[in-house]
């Protein structure tokens, strides 16, 4: 190792670790006006009827936000049937819009909420059954595995391994450092392979 590099190598170590803490400072501000966003949706469902406050509240605490007009569609279907309603094609672009769902980047969206539809109807299982006599379609998955937030799987499997670490500390301890250890395992040759080229045109 050539040892003129190291005062290198720690000031951009120190550089990167007061970039990290600056972006932890403004992840916590974001995650002050989320939560303050959620309050204020909170106060404003409470004026609804009640189906409607209920849907909203279980948007506001298990579902994502859309990235796509496919999300969107699943969302819009979800909460439909929370209310035990089935929707039309022009209901479920009507509603996600309510939403704040942006179609404007889709030249097409009723074209593409059709094929949407069409797909969800024929998967296998179906995602959505379809009544003729209404044109309307409905969600037909019991759970939200489709339109669910990272956040409440990350949150079920806290909740999982807590009650585990109650039920056998012991084991829940030697499963922690396994695991540890494989990660760092699999850290370092991640390393390893990423400088592995570079080394390799050295020699």
């Amino acid at each position: 190792m050539d040892l003129s590099n190291l005062a290198s190598f720690r000031k951009q170590i120190a550089e990167a670790q007061t970039s990290i803490q600056k972006l932890y400072g403004l992840r916590r501000e974001l995650d002050l006006k989320i939560a303050d966003m959620k309050e204020l949706v909170r106060a404003n469902a409470n004026f609804l009827p009640d189906e409607e406050r209920a849907s909203e509240l279980l948007a506001l605490e298990i579902l994502k936000v859309p990235e796509n007009i496919a999300e969107a569609v699943k969302i819009t279907l979800f909460l439909a049937q929370a209310r035990n309603q089935g929707l039309t094609p022009v209901q479920i672009k009507e509603q996600a819009q309510e939403r704040g769902f942006d179609f404007s980047d889709y030249t097409n969206p009723m074209a593409s909420i059709h094929s949407i539809l069409k797909r969800m109807k024929e998967a296998q299982p179906p995602q959505v059954n379809f009544d003729e006599g209404t044109g309307t379609y409905t969600y037909t998955r019991p759970e939200p595995f489709d339109v669910a937030d990272p956040s409440v799987y990350r949150y079920l499997s806290t909740s999982a391994w807590l009650r585990f670490v109650e039920s056998d500390r012991d084991k829940s301890l030697e499963i922690a450092k396994e695991t540890l250890k494989k990660f760092l395992a699999d850290m370092e040759q991640r390393v390893r392979r990423k400088k592995r080229p570079k080394d390799d045109e050295e020699g």
